[in-house]
């Protein structure tokens, strides 16, 4: 008698006359104590022997000659799959061809949390390949191979990964923190990153130091993308609610001068209501390059954040990148809601101040300056001032 996994259930096997056997398979079922039991005739199915393929023995009990194992793929004799030269052929014409004219090739690259489960990064694998993606920026992977040079993680419990699927990306400068992985890929300093929503505020703080400090270190020499699920929510990408991580990242992302991808407002997690905590920043330079950025909310992937997809399109200027300006963007701190006066007075304010001419409305550029201008001066008179970091010197490693 055998119990089966996870049922309390048993199965019972008896060994009876043909004549018996038919006869209580035709009650279909027979009464134990108080359980009524199904009943069924088992097939006379004998043992197949994976050595020489025959019946009646298994392979430990084999005194035959063994078949000689063949390969599946090409169905030869003399080798095995892992070494036919048909699948390595196979292989080589399906991988995209790396750009040879001096310019970076493009990349198809998608971002995901994968909530620590082993189906999910399956599922992206089989996404690469499907849809041809050359470049996965992870959150939270299942397990990253150590011993393989597609895997680049982050320190300590590889909370973040980045996985290079075509090999005619280029891969240097790995950077490893704990809650993130940087790798230059094709000339671009990309960051994976992810920020647990369970740990304090102040962890949070000290992971946009470090992400800070590092980004300020490579800036200089090649443009940067970073990517990632930081658990921050903000209407700056697209959420309809702010949070207190939200205005960290925020302060960030205007000390450094970087450039918020995202577009649309589709949640990234679609637990509950949803929300937008994923989000792709870059330098000034390469927001141009980034295309097709977009939400896979059909795409099922075992988790509960959708894919996030977008190509970085060719780029021939291989100068180098301007650094972000050391004065940050003007700022107020809305918190306090609006107060309707105060507004009205500043909106009076400006146009007695601004004194614009007429022609500069019918010049959509300088339109657009007269208009940015007078909201900036409204913001000046009816909020307070935004707090902002003072920016850092990138340290000095000896």
């Amino acid at each position: 008698m055998e119990e089966l996994r996870y049922s309390r259930e048993y199965v019972a096997c008896l060994h009876l006359p043909l004549k018996d056997a038919i006869t209580l398979a035709e009650e279909k079922a027979v009464t134990v104590e108080w359980t009524r039991c199904r009943v069924k005739l088992l097939a006379n199915n004998q043992p197949t022997c994976f050595r020489c393929q025959g019946k009646g023995h298994l392979a430990a009990e084999c005194r035959s000659e063994a078949k000689p194992r063949r390969c599946h793929i090409c169905k030869k004799d003399d080798h095995l799959a892992k070494d036919c030269a048909l699948k390595k052929q196979t292989q080589q014409q399906q991988q995209p061809q790396s750009s040879t004219s001096g310019c970076e090739a493009p990349a198809e690259e998608s971002t995901c949390n994968l909530n620590h489960c082993r189906v999910a990064q399956d599922l992206v694998a089989q996404f690469m390949v499907e849809e041809r993606v050359d470049v996965a920026l992870i959150s939270d992977p299942y397990k990253a191979d150590p011993n393989s040079s597609a895997w680049h993680a982050s320190a300590g419990q590889r909370k973040a990964a980045i996985y290079v699927a075509n090999t005619g990306v280029t891969v240097a400068n790995v950077i490893s923190d704990p809650e993130f992985v940087s790798a230059r890929l094709n000339g671009v300093q990309v960051y994976s990153c992810y920020a647990s929503p369970n740990k304090p505020i102040e962890d949070f703080q000290d992971l946009l130091r470090r992400l800070e400090d590092s980004i300020r270190t490579v800036q200089h020499d090649a443009p940067v993308l970073v990517t990632g699920n930081l658990n921050a929510r903000s209407a700056a990408w697209g959420d309809w609610v702010d949070n207190r991580r939200g205005e960290e990242l925020e302060l960030l992302i205007e000390s450094l001068g970087l450039v918020i991808a995202n577009s649309g407002s589709t949640p990234t997690f679609n637990r509950g209501a949803g929300s937008i905590v994923d989000v792709t920043l870059s330098c000034d330079s390469l927001a141009a390059r980034i295309a097709d950025w977009r939400v896979l909310e059909s795409v099922f992937n075992n988790s509960d954040h959708h894919y996030i997809r977008f190509s970085l399109t060719l780029g021939c200027d291989h100068h180098r990148v301007t650094p972000a300006s050391n004065v940050a963007p003007r700022a107020w701190n809305t918190a306090g809601g609006v107060a309707n006066d105060a507004f009205l007075t500043g909106l009076i304010l400006a146009e007695w101040l601004k004194g614009d001419s007429p022609r500069d409305w019918q010049n959509a550029e300088r339109g657009a300056s007269a208009l940015r201008s007078r909201v900036s001066a409204v913001c000046d008179f009816a909020f307070p001032a935004r707090r902002t970091p003072n920016p850092r010197k990138p340290p000095v490693h000896w």
